[in-house]
């Protein structure tokens, strides 16, 4: 339902174990939105970081983690906080394209052209983008809040409790489509 395939060995492997910066994951996320001029703001960003930590977790063989940064559920659905923050200065904004950026976990600046994503793990990404980017910031908010993972962590505080990697596999494995 969420992560259809072409075929079953479309997306069977990364190939690698790298985790990411949720940082450099966004930007890429950010500028790959932005080229195809369909900008996103950062509500949409969380939704889109959301559905691809999701896909990473669930999806592929090695089932690791492309970043690790705490997730939790907000107001308006899931969200990575430290990636929250670090764009919150466009606060509903489109996002534009990023040449650089500071990281919230750093005073220097970083280049988005010289993130080192690996390029199947680029391709993955890609491909959960292009599958919700064309819905309504309403309907993806909507989706995400309807989903299990947010709506069980969201009854237990509705201020920031945490999405466990746990909640996120056991609903996302009974809710693919193959």
């Amino acid at each position: 339902m969420f992560f259809r395939k072409k075929t079953v060995d479309d997306f069977v492997t990364r190939g690698n174990k790298n985790t990411y910066d949720a940082t450099d994951v966004a930007v890429y996320i950010i500028n790959y939105c932005a080229e195809q001029k369909r900008p996103i703001n950062n509500l949409y960003l969380q939704k889109l970081m959301y559905l691809v930590y999701s896909f990473f977790l669930v999806e592929t063989t090695e089932r690791k983690h492309l970043f690790k940064s705490p997730m939790v559920a907000w107001y308006f659905g899931p969200a990575f906080p430290e990636v929250y923050y670090a764009f919150e200065t466009y606060h509903c904004n489109a996002i534009p394209l990023l040449n650089e950026y500071r990281s919230i976990m750093s005073f220097d600046k970083k280049y988005a052209k010289h993130i080192d994503i690996a390029a199947k793990d680029k391709e993955l990404i890609r491909y959960v983008v292009d599958k919700y980017r064309d819905r309504t910031l309403g309907d993806i908010v909507f989706m995400t809040q309807s989903q299990k993972p947010w709506s069980t962590a969201y009854g237990l505080s509705s201020n920031g409790a945490t999405i466990t990697d746990n909640a996120i596999v056991e609903y996302f494995s009974k809710h693919r489509q193959r």
